[in-house]
């Protein structure tokens, strides 16, 4: 019998590699991830069988993460900068906590009724409503006339509080 094929080299098989600044897309096994409405599609590869005989299964851009840096620290994650939820190029990845992860956001809330992040209508005012929220905290951007102007506003009020809103600052 063969000897089983170690974690790197299953993986890179299931690589669509392309250029060094390109994203490397994880082609096979998926799963989804994330709350609430935002469901995010993150590769998976299985590892040796847990005291239960199932297969452990791993997030793949962690792995990547892993085979380039290093183990991940406890309680840190590991942030797509590209957004690209499939790619494990580790020149795409970065390590971060919690809050830092929650900032790199550009998938507007399937609840959003003005398509737009951080903008709501308000129904006292007659306006659209630009705001953000950080660390539990509310911060609100003004009334404004248009959901453009108050989206621009929203995204001005991100950048005043967030550090890694990759997507914000173009």
């Amino acid at each position: 019998m063969a000897a089983r094929k170690t974690i790197e080299e299953r993986f890179w098989i299931k690589v669509d590699k392309k250029g060094e600044d390109d994203c490397w897309c994880w082609c096979v096994a998926t799963v989804k991830g994330g709350s609430g409405e935002r469901k995010l599609t993150y590769g998976v590869i299985g590892t040796d069988r847990n005291v239960s005989g199932n297969p452990k299964v791993l997030l793949a851009h962690r792995v990547s993460w892993e085979m380039h840096n290093g183990p991940i620290p406890e309680g840190k994650y590991i942030d797509h900068i590209c957004h690209n939820t499939l790619c494990v190029n580790p020149h795409h990845l970065r390590l971060v906590s919690p809050k830092q992860n929650a900032e790199n956001q550009c998938v507007v809330d399937s609840r959003s009724t003005s398509g737009y992040r951080g903008v709501s209508w308000n129904k006292q005012k007659n306006k659209w409503l630009a705001y953000c929220t950080h660390e539990g905290k509310r911060y609100h951007a003004g009334f404004h006339e248009t959901a453009e102007l108050a989206a621009e506003a929203a995204r001005r009020a991100r950048n005043k509080v967030f550090t890694h809103n990759d997507a914000d600052r173009y």
